[in-house]
C-alpha cells in the first residue's frame, strides 16, 4: 500500500517549477491531478507567476492628439490581482500616456470590434507569446482586467497544440 506525500512536500516541487516547460507541466497536468493540486496550482500561479505576464495589444487604433486616427501597439504588464476576486488579475499600460475619454472609446472599440480569429492581445508569459482571445475583459484604462484562469487555460492549450504540431518554439505565434 502506497502512502500518502504530504502537501507541504508536494506544493515545494510544485513551487519549484519556474521555467517554460515546468510552468505549462504545472497547468496542463499538475493542475488536473485533484482539487488538492488545482488549489495548489492556482495559490503558486497567483502569487508567483502572474507577476511574469504581459499583453501586447496589435493594431490598436487611438486618436491621435491632432485629431488622426494612430495605429499602435500598448503593453501592459502585472499589476495586482483584482481586489475582491482572485480570479481576475489588473495590468497597467506600461506607458504612462494621458488617456482622454475619446482615446479610451476608440481604445474599447477596436478591441471588441477585432475578429475572433485574429484576437487584438498576445499575451506572453514565460518565454512565449501566444494570440489569445483574453477571458471576461473589462476596460478601465490604464488598466484591464480579466480571468486569468481561463486566460492561461486557453494559453497553455493553445502552446500545448502548437508544441504538438511540431511548432513549438520561443516566440510570437
Amino acid at each position: 500500500m502506497a502512502s500518502k506525500i504530504p502537501m507541504e512536500i508536494v506544493t515545494s516541487w510544485l513551487e519549484h517549477q519556474n521555467d517554460e516547460k515546468g510552468i505549462q507541466f504545472l497547468w496542463t497536468v499538475c493542475r488536473n491531478v485533484s482539487k488538492t493540486w488545482r488549489g495548489a496550482v492556482d495559490y503558486i500561479f497567483a502569487h508567483k507567476h502572474l507577476s511574469r505576464i504581459e499583453l501586447y495589444t496589435l493594431r490598436v487604433r487611438v486618436s491621435a492628439s491632432d485629431g488622426y486616427p494612430a495605429f499602435f501597439g500598448i503593453s501592459f504588464v502585472f499589476d495586482r490581482l483584482a481586489d475582491g476576486n482572485s480570479s481576475r488579475v489588473v495590468v497597467k499600460d506600461t506607458d504612462p500616456r494621458p488617456w482622454g475619454p475619446v482615446d479610451a472609446s476608440e481604445f474599447n472599440k477596436s478591441i471588441h470590434a477585432a475578429p475572433r480569429e485574429h484576437p487584438p492581445f498576445i499575451l506572453s508569459m514565460a518565454k512565449t507569446d501566444i494570440d489569445i482571445p483574453i477571458s471576461d475583459l473589462s476596460i478601465d484604462l490604464p488598466e484591464l482586467s480579466f480571468d486569468w484562469k481561463i486566460t492561461l487555460s486557453r494559453f497553455f492549450s493553445k502552446q500545448k497544440s502548437l508544441i504538438n504540431r511540431g511548432a513549438g518554439h520561443h516566440g510570437a505565434v
